[in-house]
């Protein structure tokens, strides 16, 4: 069993799958007592009111893309994949966002060359050269194309 206190989820239910002889799946329709992703999001004009490493939900349109990177961790002295999107919102105000690892290879040049609409959900706040956002997997964030 995990320990709580390793555990990133914001709530105390976890789901434990056991192996079964035989499975039946039916479809139910929409169920609305479950829960669907909500967004609280932050205007990227507030960055500089918040406090570093808060974690914030934001909403954007992909301005321009980044090259993909590689740097060395000083804690972990691993190579780490980098890529750096800016973001605009309704605002015109822009932020650049951090992505790492597999997110960093994934969301490239191509697939984000027609400027989408993303949401990302928990994005941490970072002061690396001004304010600016990073998104990690680790933190258990959503990156997703809203609009095409």
């Amino acid at each position: 069993m995990q320990m709580l206190r390793f555990v990133l989820l914001s709530c105390s239910q976890h789901v434990h799958l056991i192996s079964v002889v035989c499975v039946q799946v039916e479809y139910v329709g929409d169920d609305a007592t479950i829960d669907t992703q909500r967004f609280d999001f932050v205007p990227i004009s507030r960055l500089p009111t918040l406090e570093v490493n808060a974690v914030i939900d934001v909403i954007g349109v992909v301005a321009g893309v980044g090259p993909l990177g590689q740097i060395m961790s000083q804690k972990t002295k691993k190579e780490l994949t980098k890529r750096v999107i800016s973001l605009i919102d309704q605002d015109g105000k822009a932020v650049d966002l951090t992505l790492w690892g597999d997110d960093a290879v994934k969301h490239n040049e191509n697939s984000l060359q027609q400027h989408p609409v993303v949401a990302v959900k928990a994005c941490r706040v970072s002061d690396y050269q001004g304010r600016a956002l990073v998104f990690s997997l680790r933190e258990l964030s959503l990156f997703s194309q809203v609009f095409r």
